[in-house]
C-alpha cells in the first residue's frame, strides 16, 4: 500500500518553522500597522509622535478595537500552532 504524502514527517526543523511563523507575522504587523497609519493620517491628521498612543487606545479602548484585537490574538495562536507544532 503506497504511503500518502501527509503521512511523511515534516522535513523542516523547528527553527525553520519558527522563522516561517515570524516572517508571516512580521508581514501581518506591517500590513496592519500601515493600514492604521494611513487611517491616522487621513482621519486624525495628528503628529506622528502620538500615533503609538492613538493606535493602542484604538486597539484597547472601544468595543470594535477589542474585538479586532481578540481576532488577531486568536489568529496568532492558530497560526503559531499550525506553523510550529502541526505534524504533516
Amino acid at each position: 500500500m503506497p504511503s500518502e504524502s501527509n503521512d511523511l514527517p515534516d522535513p523542516r526543523g523547528v527553527g525553520q518553522r519558527l522563522l516561517s511563523f515570524g516572517a508571516f507575522w512580521l508581514s501581518a504587523v506591517v500590513l496592519i500597522g500601515g493600514g492604521l497609519a494611513v487611517f491616522y493620517q487621513a482621519e486624525v491628521q495628528g503628529p506622528w509622535e502620538e500615533f503609538g498612543a492613538w493606535a493602542w487606545g484604538k486597539a484597547t479602548g472601544d468595543t470594535l478595537g477589542l474585538f479586532f484585537t481578540g481576532v488577531v490574538c486568536f489568529l496568532f495562536v492558530v497560526t503559531f500552532w499550525s506553523f510550529v507544532f502541526r505534524q504533516r
